[in-house]
């Protein structure tokens, strides 16, 4: 049961993950669209802060769910020590 549930944990923080990159690929180039203006209102740098933060979250949130960041031994979290 724990296996299954750091599993669906690891599922949903890539889905998270994947998602806010989607959504930061897509408001981009659609920005001049929505607002209207002829420039950019989202910066390059904006994305990449959204990227970035993404990327963070996803990593952190996956360590933290399966247990592997605070494990001496993470083969044994993941079932390979037994």
């Amino acid at each position: 049961m724990r296996v299954m549930l750091r599993e669906v944990g690891i599922t949903v923080a890539l889905a998270v993950t994947l998602g806010a990159l989607v959504c930061a690929a897509i408001l981009r180039p659609m920005s001049p669209a929505l607002t209207g203006s002829a420039a950019s209102v989202i910066s390059a740098g904006h994305v990449l802060v959204v990227f970035g933060g993404a990327v963070v979250l996803g990593l952190v949130t996956v360590l933290l769910t399966t247990g592997l960041a605070l494990r001496p031994d993470p083969a044994r979290v993941i079932g390979a020590g037994r």
